[in-house]
């Protein structure tokens, strides 16, 4: 688990990093419908003008798209290393890529409904542009820290089989017997010296 956090926490803050020049430039690029939308909620005699509220929007973005990338990182890190076995995939840079997509799904097309409904389409489509960025580009990131920061196991060497014991290979007899008087005799022998008949 802690090594899905490390991972987790380094691809956020990285993705953050990545995301939050993105994220300004999207902001700018809705400021009208940003600043509609305040004006529509801003309760009368705010001391706070609109086009104020949208600039501390702007400022506060980028901050947030690091800070937001660290603590999403280490709920998704661990997320990833508890599921890590379950997640299709033979590396953990494949696994991080399939993570990344089930992550844009959800957060992107589902969850960036509310950017369709509130904003319109182009802010929903812009949202889903980044959400498929941001996703695709921490996961792979997980991926690789992961892979990086999980201890290896030494795989020994496989044992080879033992070599089969040599065959057993006949001796010559080291006794021989007698054919008339069944006594002991050496194995060289022509005639018995027990009883000195002539061995065939």
């Amino acid at each position: 688990m802690s090594t899905g956090l490390k991972a987790g926490a380094l691809s956020g803050v990285i993705d953050g990093v990545i995301l939050a020049p993105i994220s300004y430039y999207m902001v700018l690029l809705m400021k009208d419908e940003i600043i509609s939308s305040i004006e529509a909620s801003l309760p009368a005699g705010s001391p706070f003008t609109p086009q104020q509220l949208f600039d501390l929007v702007l400022i506060m973005v980028p901050i947030f798209a690091i800070i937001g990338g660290l603590i999403a990182g280490l709920i998704l890190g661990a997320i990833y290393a508890w599921t890590y076995n379950k997640i299709p995939g033979k590396t953990p840079f494949l696994k991080g890529l399939v993570y990344g997509a089930i992550l844009w799904v959800i957060f992107g097309l589902f969850l960036g409904l509310s950017n369709l409904l509130q904003y319109g389409i182009i802010p929903y489509l812009m949202s889903v542009a980044e959400t498929l960025v941001a996703s695709m580009v921490f996961a792979a990131l997980l991926g690789v820290f992961y892979g990086r920061f999980t201890p290896k196991v030494a795989v020994p060497p496989p044992v080879p089989p033992a070599p089969a014991p040599p065959a057993a290979v006949p001796s010559a007899p080291s006794e021989r017997f007698c054919i008339h008087c069944g006594k002991s005799i050496p194995v060289d022998a022509k005639k018995c010296p027990h009883c000195g008949k002539r061995l065939a």
